[in-house]
């Protein structure tokens, strides 16, 4: 019994395609065939039915196979794509299959058309199993990273969490003035802001893209402002958090930033520091100028990055000594600083920590920016 066979043909001539057609039948299959010969109609024949195979005349009065199997890619098909002509030189030949056509066969010789389409059906289902097999692997390392990501995030939530449990037990003391009961407030409205921020910026990753809301931003505020925040915690586990930066020196360091985003930076990379202290010590927060861009960098005296892993340290799932997390913090902050125009990179103090420089570019402020910075900030 003869395999059934859906036929696009791309054909001018009527007594080509019965030619055609009658091949394929001694060669073992049962065409059913619809013959075009525009760029309109094969369109709507691409899009309305579905095909076992396409066979094309090089050469039509009115179209061409080549500009069909253009029409054939942009449609996103994955079926066998035949050219047929009476007149195809091997060099036009070898640059249609160079294209991506699957085979091509003369006129004068369609005896190969049938044996051709028998290897290339062939193919084409180790293509689509092939595909399956992938999109299976695929749900499953999705399974498998979405897992991850619940753990990177629970372990990245923790220090706001801390924080806004430290504060809370500081808000119940009966002996709270009224304007350190503020203070303690006003951080844990910030935390719970974090916290949504790091949510967002989780879904950003996922997504692969990051959305900035830019503005001028004082990194160096951002900076003190997140040793502020985050002492109290790092003091329990012995480790000194502190800023060698002043914020309110001149010249003021601005640069063009999402804050927030920022904040999320800052917040994973001394978290990162934290965990690489075990026994405690100090992590320092700096901020300086480097000509047009802006170096913050943020050093800890851990015992430094394992060899293995430091040409992958940026990609997401990379992790090291840690019971929790994936690695996705540092594969976040590296796309944070991305979208923001800098690099990130680090160095190491052999057995005395780890130091990671991030350079962003310096936003320009002084008496005559006023009106640059004000069309930014609304912008």
């Amino acid at each position: 019994m003869n395999t059934p066979l859906r036929v696009l043909l791309v054909e001018d001539r009527e007594e080509d395609a019965v030619l055609v057609e009658r091949e394929l039948r001694q060669g073992g299959f049962d065409p059913t065939s619809t013959r075009v010969e525009t760029a309109e109609a094969m369109r709507r024949a691409l899009t309305e039915e579905q095909w076992d195979v396409i066979i094309a005349d090089y050469s039509l009065p009115q179209y061409s196979g080549m500009a069909a199997f253009r029409l054939y890619q942009e449609v996103g098909l994955d079926v066998p794509f035949i050219l047929v002509s009476g007149t195809i030189g091997e060099e036009i030949a070898v640059s249609a299959m160079k294209a991506g056509v699957h085979d091509y066969v003369m006129k004068n010789n369609l005896a190969r058309l049938a044996p051709a389409i028998q290897r290339e059906l062939r193919e084409a289902t180790e293509r689509s199993a092939r595909r399956q097999a992938e999109e299976e692997l695929k749900k499953t390392e999705r399974l498998r990273m979405i897992g991850q990501l619940t753990a990177s995030l629970i372990h990245d939530l923790k220090n706001p969490l801390q924080s806004i449990l430290s504060s809370a037990e500081l808000l119940s003391a009966e002996d709270i003035r009224p304007e350190q009961r503020l203070k303690f407030g006003d951080l844990i409205e910030r935390q719970i802001q974090r916290i949504l921020s790091m949510s967002d910026e989780v879904l950003d990753f996922v997504k692969g893209g990051v959305q900035l809301a830019l503005r001028p931003v004082n990194p160096a505020a951002v900076a003190q402002e997140v040793v502020d925040t985050y002492a109290p915690v790092f003091a329990k586990a012995g480790i000194d958090l502190s800023c060698a930066s002043d914020p309110e020196s001149p010249p003021v360091l601005t640069i063009m930033a999402d804050e927030r985003k920022i904040w999320r930076v800052l917040q994973n990379m001394i978290a990162n520091a934290k965990d690489a202290m075990p026994r405690g010590g100090q992590v320092t927060l700096r901020v300086s100028p480097a000509g047009e861009q802006v170096v913050i960098e943020v050093s800890d005296e851990g015992g430094g990055i394992p060899e293995p892993i430091r040409d992958s340290l940026f990609k997401p799932l990379v992790s090291y000594g840690k019971k929790c997390g994936t690695g996705l913090g540092l594969a976040i902050v590296k796309s944070i600083v991305e979208a923001h125009g800098g690099s990130i990179r680090f160095t190491m103090r052999e057995g005395t920590g780890t130091t990671f420089h991030i350079t962003l570019p310096r936003f320009p402020v002084g008496p005559r920016d006023d009106k640059a910075v004000l069309v930014a900030a609304v912008s």
